[in-house]
């Protein structure tokens, strides 16, 4: 691992996230740290695969529920663990069973922060390629003011 952001000033505090996935024909195994997500369009359903290592999901796991839209946004931009950011990281890995017609998105906050879970699902079932759809999802979120990067990437089993 490289220390760079811990001994280079100029690094300082840097880190990032990563979602990752393997398919082997019959399984998709997905890795993920930090806030970048995974879902599965199946049947026409959106489901959200990964969830945030942020101190917004550690506080609702507490069960502290409560919060301003002001708290909810400080602690959801808060992330647990990074690379970069940590000497030790440890990914949450899940496995899928894949059907002919699944469709999985692999995305970083800067979508899915920008644009609703709805709305993803509405431009996956929309689109005619994962291309498309990732053009479409992208443009969706610049056009909703996305300030953040924004990466995506489709796969869809047939």
């Amino acid at each position: 691992m490289n220390d760079s952001s811990r001994s280079e000033p100029a690094y300082a505090g840097m880190s990032t996230t990563v979602v990752a996935a393997h398919f082997d024909g019959q399984r998709m195994t997905i890795a993920h740290v930090g806030d970048s997500r995974a879902y599965l369009m199946r049947d026409l359903s959106l489901h959200r695969l990964t969830e945030d290592h942020s101190l917004l999901v550690e506080h609702m796991r507490a069960g502290r529920r409560k919060m301003s839209e002001a708290q909810t946004a400080k602690l959801e931009g808060v992330l647990t663990q990074a690379l970069g950011a940590g000497q030790f990281v440890v990914p949450v890995v899940t496995t899928i069973r894949v059907r002919i017609g699944d469709c999985f998105l692999l995305a970083t906050d800067g979508l899915t922060r920008t644009i609703s879970h709805s709305e993803i699902q509405s431009h996956l079932i929309a689109s005619v390629s994962p291309e498309h759809a990732c053009h479409q999802l992208i443009s969706a979120a610049n056009r909703s003011g996305g300030s953040d990067n924004i990466t995506c990437m489709v796969v869809q089993i047939d």
